[in-house]
């Protein structure tokens, strides 16, 4: 018997007690404007996704037009996509400025292990290298990055480790 193919992901994120969850999250800016890595956007996400508080925000980068991070949740069943619309919209509001606006939706997965981990810090960390188109645009391609810690402090390190355990949730 074959299983139906499938033209989209299911959406949401699927519980599973045998695994931890640890989303992968890529956010884009609308029509792919570059307003992301700027010290006040930076800063006024670490405020949002400290109020955000159903899902806790990790390692990240924020590069001109788009977002990576990992997330845990913080409470048992909580919607995932729910939580990404609710601290887009809740920086919206913060910023008041229409020209700052985010792609409708998101693209995330979960990670299954240490190896996917790995791989996605290491693509983040990739995405922090200057533009190979031109040394000149380096200044305008740089990223911000580091992981959101419950006190509120900003940890610069981009290459923290990434292992995740079941005793870390």
């Amino acid at each position: 018997m074959s299983l139906p193919e499938r033209k989209h992901p299911a959406k949401g994120v699927v519980d599973d007690d045998r695994l931890p969850t640890v989303i992968f999250l890529t956010v884009c800016t609308a029509y792919r404007r570059s307003w992301l890595a700027h010290q006040s956007v930076h800063d006024t996400l670490i405020n949002v996704w400290l109020s955000a508080t159903h899902w806790e925000v990790g390692p990240y980068v924020l590069m001109p037009d788009h977002l990576h991070l990992f997330a845990w949740p913080r409470a048992l069943s909580t919607d995932f996509d729910g939580w990404v619309r609710f601290w887009k919209s809740m920086f919206s509001k913060t910023v008041r400025d229409h020209s700052l606006r985010w792609q409708t939706g998101c693209f995330h997965h979960r990670v299954r292990s240490c190896e996917s981990a790995e791989e996605k810090r290491e693509y983040m960390i990739m995405n922090q290298i200057p533009c190979p188109i031109s040394p000149t645009l380096s200044a305008t391609w740089r990223a911000l990055s580091g992981h959101v810690e419950e006190n509120g402090a900003d940890d610069p390190r981009p290459d923290s480790v990434f292992c995740f355990r079941d005793q870390d949730f």
